[in-house]
């Protein structure tokens, strides 16, 4: 997590444009993947989201989210989520590997 955050800070690693999110608040620096669905969220400062991942109803900052993740009514921070993982519920801080789904 602290390697991510040093990259996003370096100049021309986030992005600084992003596609407009549904009633979403991006707070830079940020860097999202393709294909990605997000809505009603906050996302960064700090935060990497992969490609084709969902986000709704969810905060997310200081953190790592992967590839085809699945993250619903959330608050995170300083968390790795792993690619294809299904996250529902109120955690602060997790990290949980690929190909999970918990519900808390």
């Amino acid at each position: 997590l602290a390697t991510n955050q040093q990259l996003l800070d370096k100049r021309g690693y986030a992005e600084s444009t992003l596609p407009a999110f549904d009633r979403t608040i991006i707070i830079h620096p940020v860097t999202i993947g393709k294909g990605c669905r997000i809505s009603d969220a906050i996302i960064g400062p700090h935060a990497s989201i992969g490609d084709y991942a969902t986000i709704e109803k969810t905060m997310v900052r200081d953190s790592i989210v992967g590839r085809y993740a699945q993250l619903y009514e959330l608050n995170i921070e300083h968390s790795i989520v792993g690619n294809d993982t299904i996250l529902t519920g109120q955690p602060r801080s997790i990290n949980v590997g690929d190909n999970t789904q918990l519900d808390l």
